[in-house]
Parts: C-alpha cells; structure tokens; sequence
C-alpha cells in the first residue's frame, strides 16, 4: 500500500486547458465512439466498478501522444502510443492497490494535457545548479523551497532517480522560496553562498536533512559541518549579502510566478510540468513515458 498512501500527496495545480487548441481536443475525445476494450493493457484484479470508471475516463481523455483520438482509442495497439499504455498501466496498478480513482483522475487529466502533451516551457538555467549527465536525454528542473516538508521527501526521490539513470538524466535546482516559509529565503542565499565555494549539494542536502527548524545560527553552523571553515566561513558569511546571489533568487522566484507555479516542489521534465505522485514510482513512470515520447506513431 506504499504507493497508495504516496499518492495522496499529489501536487495539484489548478488549470484546465492551456489553449483553446487543447480543449478542442479533449472535446472531440469524447464525442469518439466508446471502447470497451483496451487492448494493449491489462485491468486484470479490478473490480468491475473499477474498471467502469476507467474506462469512462479512457474514452473522455484525450491521447497523450497528440494522436486525433482518445486514451481508449490510443489503447487498442500497444504499439501506436507507448506512453499512453505505460501510463495507463500505471494507473491501473494503483487503483489495483486500492486508490480511489477519484483522487487519481484530475492529476491523470493535467499529466496528460498540461504535462506530458503540453508545449515545453523554456526555463532559464544558466548558472543554475545542475548534476547528472553533461548532455541528458531528459533534463529535470525542480522549483522548490528548502522549508517545504514535501520538497524535503522530493529531494530523496529525485537523487533516486538520478542515480538509476546516471548517463540518461540531469536535475537542476530552481529557487521558490515562499513568503509563508520565514528562513526559506535565508536558506536559498545560503545554499547559493556556499555554491560558490562549490558546496551547493552539500548545502542542499543538509538543509534538507536538519531536523531541527532552520535559523540563521543552524545555517551557519551546517556551513561548518560541510567544510566551510576558516577563510571559508568568513567568504561564505560575506557571500551572504551578495547583491548577485540575491538578484539570482529574485530572478528564479519571479520566473515560477511567471510560469504560474503555485506550491513547491513543482518538476518539469524537458520543460513540461510534472502533475503524478511526488514518488519514485511516479517520476520513473514519466521518465519512461519521456524516453518512449519518440517512438508514437499515431497510424
């Protein structure tokens, strides 16, 4: 039941249709004819309820691979759109485990159309802190807030990840330090201050891992901690009101505002939002949904 209770903590953002383009689409998708068969997944230990209620959501969703059809229809061939049968395997296996679809079905909406079939963002990365493969096939940017309880479980999950596809993929951190968190602004000057003497993950990390409530006195002495002593400290004190480290923040929080980011963590993979759980399970679902994008055929 661990990813059912994952689950429960979905980052939901609120929109419908980025354009009048994608609510055509998801319009048409319901007026198709009804499936009811997939095909190219199994609902094998679902209840019938269960899968009457994903097979409503199939026939009314549109596909995520931009093919003129819906999810169902999408379903009839594994090979015409990899990633919508990943994903919706995905689903299945979790409300096999006992999620109610319910909970799942808005998150599964914007995945598809404001996330994975979404126009990719451009987010600025230059001089942003960056680790994983000098030229990724996918590069994730996280926005997020070192004060944030859900960036905290997101941070391990996103380290996972890297580490299972080491020459396949880059993250990239993004400041959001949010007005309702008193030391998150604090903490990202920090993270930036000891970024320069080339401590940032080392400063990320345990910012992350405190268990104690951040201040100005822990902050410094988590700098100790991770080496910067000495001339370093005094460098890192120093760098702490470091007119070019700050403007680095402001620039990073008012360009999430500007993508309509409203919570932390938010995820973009190759520039689309991320909406599905903020766990293992969900961020490698999309990674191979990621990996699979070049191979729809739509025929």
């Amino acid at each position: 039941m661990k990813t059912s209770l994952t689950l429960l903590l979905i980052l939901i953002m609120t929109a419908n249709c980025m354009s009048k383009e994608g609510c055509s689409a998801a319009s048409s998708a319901k007026k198709e004819i009804k499936y009811s068969r997939l095909p190219a997944v199994s609902m094998a230990g679902l209840s019938t309820p269960q899968k009457e209620a994903f097979l409503k959501f199939a026939n009314e969703e549109i596909c995520p691979c931009e093919c003129p059809k819906s999810l169902a229809g999408c379903l009839q061939t594994p090979e015409q759109c990899q990633p919508a049968v990943v994903l919706s395997q995905w689903a299945i296996e979790n409300i096999r485990q006992g999620v109610p679809f319910e909970i799942m079905a808005e998150p599964l909406t914007k995945e598809i159309g404001l996330g994975f079939s979404a126009r990719p963002q451009i987010i600025d990365l230059a001089d942003y802190h960056g680790k994983g493969a000098a030229k990724p096939l996918i590069t994730l940017v996280e926005f997020a807030d070192f004060e944030c309880a859900h960036c905290k479980t997101t941070a391990a999950a996103l380290n996972a990840l890297l580490k299972k596809y080491p020459g396949e993929m880059r993250l990239v951190y993004k400041h959001y330090p949010l007005p309702v968190h008193p030391m998150s602004f604090a903490a990202a000057i920090a993270s930036e201050a000891a970024g320069e003497q080339g401590k940032f993950w080392e400063m990320h990390e345990a910012l992350f891992n405190s268990k104690q409530s951040l201040s100005e006195k822990h902050i410094l002495n988590i700098a100790k901690e991770i080496g910067l002593q000495g001339k370093k400290l005094t460098k890192f004190q120093s760098d702490l009101s470091n007119p070019k480290i700050i403007e680095k923040i402001e620039n990073s929080t008012k360009e999430a505002q500007m993508l309509g980011l409203e919570g932390t963590p938010t995820i973009f993979f190759n520039g689309r939002a991320y909406f599905l759980s903020l766990d293992t399970s969900g961020l490698e679902l999309r990674m191979q949904m990621e990996k699979l994008r070049s191979q729809a055929t739509c025929k």
